[in-house]
């Protein structure tokens, strides 16, 4: 992980060290929240949940600086996560990013992102992937880019990104690599049918997942998943009013998954048969985004092949997904979230994966002053295990407090 950190951390300096010295002003604003939270199934468990209240205490501060072709920032939060009676899941998390946009023509822009965090929680994921990490991870990423208008009507978007993270529990570790390109066409096709661009993609991605586990003899087991994934979809975004936006994008996907198992006993590897197989299947992206100075709806149907940390490899993902947020006032708003996710993938040196998971969460979110937010959300999970044929299910409840200083 040490190369990849070494780039992350000259990224964010490079942004703490130029941004100060930029002519147009700062935005510095350094702030804390307090989160008070119960849930009735810390650990996801199918049978014998256990219940605790939780106290997250997050400082942080947050550097912007937005200009007529700049926008810059930089954010840095500590997260200590107190359990009241499980004391020994105590943990103080992080997360640290940063990115910077750059119009260097009018025609010509450039952007870069980096983060790197450590998390601990089990649902860290449950909401964006549908899957549930078990242990300690740290994860470092490093995402480039840049786009160019080939001609009024044409343009095209080219992203690289690196990231990989190291997942630690109990007699066992995980890490996983990815790094994925896409390539971006956009075509206004106004004079045909109004208010609509053409979109094509093309992606490459290259994932890999090594898993070790260690025996009370010292005995190692381990698995290694490799995916190189090509992915190809075409479509349009519409706009039918103001209001309303309508996109469409479909395509087919094409997956070489290499698998490896063996046992290491001391330095001395005994490795297992290797696996080779090629997959071909479709991939999709539909949704509809509506807003007016009240709401906001979004709804979002999609299946392509993704990396799914926990899951000892690349899998297929079908998911949908709603929000809906309504503002009362300038001080009062409420929301509501809700998503379906299907991860799939058939293994020949692991368990299958085969999950469902499903979400809801309404909350609210009020200004109180100036500076101090008050925000709360009721968040329900489910997650049902096809393979094990079990179901997982949690409620959690939270209030969370911000406070920020303006400097």
């Amino acid at each position: 992980m040490r190369p990849l950190n070494t780039a992350l951390i000259c990224f964010i300096l490079t942004l703490a060290v130029t941004a100060p010295v930029c002519s147009d002003p700062l935005t510095i604003t350094p702030y804390i929240s307090v989160r008070q939270e119960y849930s009735d199934n810390i650990l996801f468990t199918q049978s014998n949940e256990e219940s605790d209240s939780i106290t997250t205490i997050s400082p942080g501060l947050e550097i912007e600086q937005n200009t007529e072709r700049l926008d810059a920032r930089i954010r840095g939060q500590f997260d200590k996560i107190l359990y009241w009676q499980f004391d020994e899941l105590d943990s103080l998390d992080y997360d640290f990013d940063g990115s910077v946009s750059y119009r260097v023509t009018e025609r010509l822009g450039t952007r870069a992102s980096a983060r790197y965090a450590k998390d601990s929680r089990r649902d860290r994921d449950a909401e964006t992937t549908g899957l549930l990490v078990t242990g300690d991870r740290k994860l470092a990423a490093l995402d480039l880019g840049t786009d160019y208008m080939l001609s009024e009507i044409q343009s095209m978007d080219v992203s690289m990104g690196f990231q990989r993270s190291e997942t630690e529990r109990i007699g066992a570790n995980e890490d996983n690599d990815t790094f994925d390109v896409t390539l971006s066409f956009n075509r206004n096709l106004s004079e045909h049918f109004e208010n609509t661009v053409g979109i094509l993609n093309l992606n490459y991605l290259h994932y890999t997942a090594d898993n070790d586990a260690t025996s009370v003899s010292n005995i190692v087991t381990y698995q290694d998943n490799t995916s190189d994934i090509f992915q190809f979809s075409t479509g349009f975004s519409h706009d039918i009013t103001e209001l309303y936006n309508v996109f469409l994008l479909a395509g087919a996907s094409y997956t070489q998954t290499t698998e490896k198992a063996g046992t290491r006993i001391g330095s001395v590897d005994f490795p297992g048969p290797e696996y080779k197989d090629d997959t071909i299947g479709g991939v999709f992206n539909t949704g509809v985004n509506y807003t007016d100075i009240y709401n906001t709806v979004n709804l979002t149907l999609s299946q392509d092949i993704r990396g799914g940390t926990g899951t000892s490899g690349a899998v297929q993902r079908t998911s949908l997904s709603g929000s809906y947020s309504r503002r009362m006032t300038a001080e009062l708003s409420f929301n509501l979230n809700a998503s379906v996710y299907k991860n799939k993938n058939e293994r020949r040196t692991a368990a299958d994966t085969d999950t469902l998971t499903f979400n809801i969460s309404p909350g609210f979110r009020y200004k109180l002053a100036r500076d101090l937010f008050l925000s709360g959300v009721y968040r329900f999970t489910s997650v049902e295990d096809r393979t094990a044929d079990t179901t997982s299910e949690r409620s959690l409840v939270y209030l969370l407090l911000k406070k920020e200083f303006e400097l």
